[in-house]
């Protein structure tokens, strides 16, 4: 029975609510200023403008075609709310990446607490917040905070794994937890690999090792690890479920995710390109950093990955082992499992070949914080040194924090592509052609008064199906008057000339864009396929 609550607690409670909240406006205003340093390229547009769609009224997306990640229940949702304030800005994409990463950063906390009270609490949520309250610049704020990705995914996850925690005696939670996986499946398949195959595996092994001998196979799968077994699997087909009836209803079509797995030659490759990946989500990647002051703070992220390495062999063992019956930890081997799921599935895939794949394994941070805060909390309670260590780097972390925070430099809510909006528009010209990396971004920049369309092609440019609505190229609807080309590939004028004719106007942007600009419709100029 529950003590009643004392006028004193409830105003401790709601100091501690206030505190709380205020910590959370900071780090978001930080975070703020980390996402704006890096305009909105077209990935992030293309989400903003299918977020723009839903909220007014299309909300099943017809004629889109999205990509192979659509985040369409996830990052989508969230970025549509946001345009409901501030509408089709690339300041939208901003704030949501922001709010993404605050929300990461307090969820990971509140589940690395799980059940712990008093000092034992604070230093788990402790640890956590360590490893994630500053990100690296470079590639660590591209990864982190450039926009919808799959950051946000791993939300969604401890979401589930605190209500397990908290509630798994109730008989709705499993249901609520198949739900939310499937839901979230639905935006982002990853969800698969770092929530419901780890619940599934944990729960299973759960029924095979943890139950007493002798208990009937009936009983075991009625229990709690039953009933989350099920939730697991059944969360899979759930999902593939509501996007197949999406895509019936006349909805969105997704593009086909290009994974393969990776040659067994290329093994030791992809090995050192994953650990480059761990090291720039950690922001451990000393290359990236430059300045005494950065390159200090990247070492201070490269001692603590150890921790999280520990932790996770500690709960992958600890789970082997396991043989307990009621009361005890289900969400560490959870995190732990999810991700080496992660790690395992990167690794055996063609994904790891540059930094820029270290995107697909962002969720081991998060996931990787809370599970260090789980496993390594109580060891410091029980050791002064250690509690030392970690009272010197939270003010560390604290101050790194502040100081990107305040150097953070980038134009407010820009987006790739303002230049040549600020162009076009003034002078009438609102829907043209463009290369994928110039199209959706300048459609954003302009806050959709200049709609570019993307196309895609070597010999001869065709209507590109990737992040864009067919009725898009519709030469009966539209009248598109330029082409906006990305001059980092190669660009044939004879066979644009022999596609579209001579153009009227030349017009460069710097040395990676170039526009031309034509008198007649060049939608008439597309393949009609």
């Amino acid at each position: 029975m529950t003590e009643p609550v004392t006028r004193s607690g409830l105003a401790r409670r709601l100091l501690l609510g206030g505190l709380v909240a205020l910590a959370a406006l900071f780090l978001f205003l930080g975070y703020l200023r980390m996402a704006r340093v890096y305009p909105t390229n077209s990935d992030g547009a293309s989400v903003a403008l299918q977020a723009w769609e839903m909220l007014h009224g299309n909300v099943l997306l017809r004629g889109w075609t999205v990509a192979d990640v659509s985040f369409y229940t996830t990052d989508m949702v969230q970025l549509a709310g946001l345009e409901w304030l501030l509408g089709l800005s690339a300041e939208a994409v901003h704030v949501g990446a922001a709010l993404t990463y605050t929300l990461l950063v307090l969820a990971a906390a509140l589940v690395a607490r799980g059940r712990a009270r008093g000092p034992e609490a604070v230093l788990r949520m402790g640890v956590a917040v360590v490893l994630l309250l500053a990100p690296a610049p470079g590639f660590g704020y591209l990864t982190l905070l450039s926009g919808p990705d799959h950051t946000g995914t791993a939300l969604p996850v401890l979401a589930a794994w605190w209500l397990v925690e908290r509630a798994v005696a109730r008989r709705f939670v499993p249901v609520v937890v198949a739900l939310l996986l499937a839901w979230a499946q639905v935006g982002d398949a990853l969800i698969a690999v770092i929530g419901a195959l780890p619940l599934a595996v944990v729960a299973g092994w759960r029924l095979l090792r943890a139950a007493p001998a002798g208990t009937r196979w009936r009983r075991r799968l009625l229990g709690v690890d039953g009933r989350l077994l099920l939730a697991a699997v059944v969360s899979v087909p759930l999902a593939a479920g509501f996007v197949g009836a999406v895509r019936a209803a006349g909805g969105m079509v997704g593009t086909p995710a290009a994974l393969e797995l990776s040659p067994l030659s290329d093994l030791w490759s992809r090995a050192a390109a994953t650990a480059r990946g761990v090291l720039v989500v950690y922001g451990g990647y000393l290359p990236e950093r430059h300045g005494t002051l950065s390159v200090a703070l990247g070492v201070v992220h490269l001692v603590a990955l150890p921790l999280v390495v520990v932790a996770l062999g500690v709960a992958l063992f600890r789970l082997m082992r396991h043989r307990s019956t009621a009361g005890d930890d289900r969400v560490t081997p959870l995190l732990a499992v999810g991700i080496a799921a992660n790690l395992a599935a990167y690794l055996l895939s063609t994904l790891p070949a540059d930094l820029h794949g270290g995107r697909e394994i962002v969720a081991v941070l998060p996931l990787g914080a809370a599970l260090t805060g789980r496993v390594v909390g109580p060891w410091l309670r029980a050791n002064r040194p250690g509690r030392l260590a970690l009272a010197i780097l939270v003010p560390v972390a604290c101050l790194s924090f502040a100081a990107q925070a305040v150097t953070a430099n980038g134009a407010a809510g820009s987006a790739v592509g303002s230049l040549e909006a600020s162009w076009l528009s003034p002078r009438g010209y609102t829907y043209g052609l463009g290369t994928y990396w110039t199209a959706n971004s300048v459609t954003l920049a302009s806050h959709g008064r200049v709609r570019v369309v993307p196309v895609a092609g070597m010999d001869s440019y065709r209507a590109h199906h990737y992040e864009s609505r067919d009725d898009w190229y519709d030469p009966a609807r539209h009248d598109a008057r330029f082409l906006l080309l990305d001059t980092t590939a190669p660009v044939d004028m004879a066979k644009i000339t022999a596609q579209f004719g001579p153009p009227v106007i030349t017009q460069r942007f710097g040395p990676r864009r170039l526009l031309l600009i034509y008198d007649h419709n060049i939608l008439t100029d597309l393949p009609s396929s």
